[in-house]
């Protein structure tokens, strides 16, 4: 993990509180090599008054200190850099109100690090203020996601001591220019290069670790993404930063699919390459929680459940039922009857219009993230038949693939694993016996009579 150390901060716009410790080093050192402080002064050319020199050596002075003086002074007196940063208690922007406290140093180029970057891309913007250093903010109107972007910052550079909460009103969080010139000038971006249809993730970027490229496409997950019925949705203007974070969910292994129109494209992560990610989400969210895809990652994490929960098939007007009795309670969203059903929206979707049909359920208006809120206009249970339909479609013939992987199984024993009845489990082994995707391995005795023995190979 590469480390930016405070020598590559823009030193003439920081300033520094450091320990006693550190400065009667520099008093005593001074002393031994110039003897007195005019003659130290000397080796400024100038470039800062006496007085303001004089007064920054003083151990009573209250203000914080100029770093490019003491980096001066650490390189003339051969203190190293690492002795420096252990000793520095903590920095702002030269005429900046907000304090880092309790610094890291060096900076990590962490996976946290990539990610602040790839937020202000998604969600934010790199301000450029009349003689100031350019700086982040980052606009989010959901509090709790404010609150993590400013884990995040601090995770990277230390404790952050804003004069007041002011972003939870504006909805928007400043990020120091010190602390955003740190992040952008390591990839030597610039401004513009943060600007809605510019925007692009650097090279140097996308050749890092799996960790950082992971947390860079969470950060758009987070952002730009909506999740429905398994499957990650990126849209974007900028086909470029579309085309890069396909590139990153390719290194990465997700199945993916892109489509494009004039205006607007979309990056699709599959149901299969959203299953690879959640479990390298958990991986990375364990190592940094910041990390985190706040109410996202409940929408993930349900569709998860549905994919790896028991198969069975439900009976004919079972899962109506179910609705109706959850309607009958109160008006509930598309989104909420999946959450609770454990049923992809689509599927939800496809029960409701049933009940439409017949005159027992409408939509009555929109939800949260515009999901469409469901009545119930007469309470009446429909007859339930044997016969139903899979609510997964496909996940029977994937856990049979699963089943086979490493053995051969019997008819009967892979319908006692799947609690399928027999004659159903033999349905769908001839079929994948026709597609090419098993086949028949002989035959073994049971205690009634011979069984089909299964096998991928």
């Amino acid at each position: 993990m590469e480390k930016i150390h405070i020598s590559d901060f823009p030193s003439h716009n920081v300033s520094i509180l450091i320990s006693d410790t550190l400065l009667k080093k520099v008093k005593k050192l001074l002393k031994a090599k110039y003897g007195t402080t005019r003659m130290c002064y000397q080796k400024f050319n100038n470039s800062i008054p006496y007085a303001t020199f004089k007064h920054i050596l003083e151990p009573g002075y209250q203000c914080f200190r100029r770093l490019d003086i003491f980096l001066i002074l650490c390189e003339d007196f051969e203190i190293e850099i690492s002795e420096l940063e252990k000793n520095i208690v903590a920095y702002r922007t030269k005429t900046g109100r907000v304090i880092v406290k309790q610094p890291e140093l060096p900076v990590l180029v962490s996976p946290i690090f990539d990610m602040l970057i790839a937020h202000a891309i998604a969600d934010g913007n790199c301000t450029r203020y009349k003689g100031k250093i350019p700086s982040f903010n980052y606009r989010q109107f959901k509090d709790d996601i404010l609150k993590l972007y400013i884990k995040k910052a601090e995770r990277v550079f230390g404790i952050l001591e804003y004069p007041e909460e002011y972003f939870f009103t504006a909805k928007r969080v400043y990020l120091p220019s010190v602390l955003s010139y740190v992040l952008y000038s390591f990839y030597s971006m610039k401004p513009e290069d943060f600007l809605e249809n510019n925007a692009f993730l650097p090279e140097k970027m996308l050749s890092n670790s799996n960790d950082n490229l992971l947390a860079v496409l969470i950060a758009f997950i987070l952002d730009e993404g909506t999740i429905d019925s398994g499957q990650v949705d990126i849209g974007l203007q900028n086909k470029r930063l579309l085309h890069d974070l396909q590139h990153i969910c390719q290194k990465l292994g997700y199945k993916t699919t892109l489509t494009e129109n004039d205006k607007r494209g979309s990056l699709y992560i599959l149901a299969d390459g959203v299953k690879k990610f959640w479990t390298d989400y958990k991986k990375l969210k364990k190592k940094y929680p910041e990390a985190d895809l706040d109410y996202k990652e409940k929408q993930i994490e349900n569709f998860i459940i549905r994919k790896q929960k028991k198969w069975r098939t439900a009976q004919q007007g079972e899962t109506q039922n179910k609705i109706i009795e959850i309607l009958n309670q109160s008006d509930t969203s598309i989104k909420e009857l999946s959450s609770i059903l454990s049923i992809s929206r689509q599927g939800i979707k496809f029960h409701l219009k049933q009940l439409e049909k017949v005159g027992l359920a409408g939509r009555v208006g929109k939800g949260y993230a515009n999901s469409d809120i469901y009545r119930l206009f007469e309470y009446k249970k429909l007859p339930v038949k044997k016969k139903g339909r899979s609510r997964q479609y496909g996940i029977t013939s994937e856990a049979i693939s699963y089943m086979l992987k490493d053995k051969k199984m019997t008819t009967r024993e892979i319908a006692d694993k799947l609690n399928i009845h027999i004659a159903t489990t033999m349905h769908f082994l001839v079929s994948m016996e026709r597609s090419g995707e098993l086949k028949r391995a002989g035959k073994k005795i049971q205690t009634t009579h011979p069984c089909i023995l299964w096998s991928l190979d």
